[in-house]
């Protein structure tokens, strides 16, 4: 689902993803916001979690693959340049 947050699809992922699904890919490091700290335990990284264990807990035991995407607008150039 484009432009969705973790928290959506953890909610929802039975809507958009079929349970009869042998291989999905997870991609939220543009749509979820970065958050300091604690970095793996604060409101955006709990419904992440939980999405990828539903998704491992499917029927068929589907590959759950993360894809992570470099947003270069967001890049910040060296210190040196």
């Amino acid at each position: 689902m484009a432009g969705a947050l973790s928290a959506y699809m953890s909610a929802c992922h039975n809507v958009h993803v079929p349970k009869s699904a042998d291989i999905i890919f997870v991609e939220y490091s543009v749509n979820d916001q970065a958050v300091a700290l604690p970095v793996f335990d604060n409101a955006m990284r709990r419904p992440y979690e939980r999405l990828l264990r539903k998704l491992l807990k499917y029927p068929n035991r589907p590959a759950v693959v993360l894809v992570h995407t470099y947003v270069h607008s967001m890049a910040k150039k060296p210190a040196s340049q």
